[in-house]
């Protein structure tokens, strides 16, 4: 063989180990890509199973006993049985429960801060005429915490759906009560015959019957669930609002001179809330507008959403009516029998104990068997 012939075949060799040096190379980038690529694939798969992870597991009506569903919602319903973290997470998902929490959460911390403000420039530790105002407020608070934590809990199983829903309706029946109170103690007819305006024992025991009577019945029903339960919930707190509002209907068919009627402005927030009310009331019996919209309106705008939020404003604008009577209306209530600690505080103390017995008489009594 020539030095010519061997050369060339060096240099082939060469040239054979630098391409293979390069395939090699080639090979461990394209290798190296890969292994980015799947490590790419790797973390966006594990941040969106974190996402879903966080997200809670949502179901249709048909996926729920039929105890936990609501007459024309039929969709995003939470699982039965969770946890108690599983509901906490819920209130930063959309579900069918949302604006019915966060409605009244919202509202919760807006009344706080105004109590703060009115009970600072009247302190019902220094004066008995404000203990009635003050229970009030009290009643207004625990209605709007009840029903977080009915409309939160509640699908934690059987029992807790009744168990939530039964202190919700025993939240409502102290919050009437308290109602009784302040439009009893500021808002009364004054120079009358009638026996019930004048008694205060009378008035408010009746009130506070009607308060137990009121709790129990809607247990009952609920308890039942038959078709007619909005009905009967909305007929039992509307004769409830009748009695309790009933001193101040009779005080404007009654008054006849300026000093003894409530202001205009106080008149003007009580003919408001009493619209407010009975807008949501209609709305939560007639199921509108979900009734005509089936699956529409389950995330956002069904009928428990207006009950929450225009109840919500509806005592907003009660409490400014009391309010101006408390103070406007002071000289001519003040020689009637007053506001006391014990037919006010104390009173509400054991009204709220007595919805408390009657809550749990129902839990042990009634049938909480699975639905």
């Amino acid at each position: 063989m020539s030095k010519r012939q061997t050369k060339q075949e060096t240099h082939k060799e060469a040239n054979c180990e630098l391409d293979r040096g390069i395939c090699e190379a080639n090979g461990a980038l394209v290798n190296e890509n890969d292994c980015k690529n799947n490590n790419l694939k790797k973390t966006t798969t594990t941040r969106k199973s974190w996402k879903e992870k966080d997200a809670i597991e949502l179901v249709n009506f048909d996926q729920v006993p039929s105890f936990f569903r609501e007459p024309f919602i039929i969709s995003s319903y939470r699982k039965c049985d969770s946890s108690t973290w599983y509901c906490f997470r819920s209130l930063f998902q959309a579900t069918n429960e949302t604006i019915n929490i966060w409605s009244h959460i919202l509202a919760f911390v807006v009344f706080v801060f105004r109590f703060i403000s009115v009970f600072s420039k009247h302190n019902p530790w220094q004066d008995s005429h404000v203990y009635p105002l003050f229970c009030f407020a009290f009643g207004i608070c625990i209605m709007l915490v009840m029903s977080v934590g009915a409309h939160l809990f509640n699908c934690m199983s059987v029992k807790a759906r009744h168990i939530c829903f039964f202190f919700d309706y025993a939240a409502i029946s102290v919050y009437t009560f308290t109602a009784g109170q302040v439009f009893y103690f500021y808002s009364r007819p004054v120079n009358n015959d009638i026996f019930i305006f004048n008694a205060p024992s009378l008035f408010l025991g009746i009130s506070a019957a009607i308060s137990f009577a009121s709790t129990f019945a809607c247990c009952y029903s609920f308890s039942k669930k038959n078709r007619f339960d909005a009905v009967v919930k909305a007929g039992t707190y509307t004769s409830s609002w009748l009695f309790n509002t009933s001193p101040y209907l009779t005080m404007l068919l009654l008054c006849d001179q300026a000093s003894t009627c409530s202001s205009h402005a106080s008149v003007h927030y009580f003919a408001r809330h009493c619209l407010f009310y009975a807008g949501g009331t209609l709305a939560y019996v007639c199921r509108i507008p979900e009734r005509l919209m089936i699956g529409v309106f389950d995330i956002l705008g069904h009928s428990h959403h207006f009950l929450h939020i225009l109840c919500a404003i509806g005592a907003a604008d009660e409490f400014s009516a009391v309010e101006l009577d408390m103070i406007q209306r002071r000289a001519v209530m003040e020689p009637l029998p007053c506001a006391t600690f014990a037919n006010s505080i104390l009173l509400t103390a054991l009204v709220v104990l007595g919805n408390i017995a009657v809550v749990l008489w129902c839990a042990k009594r009634l049938n909480l068997r699975e639905k």
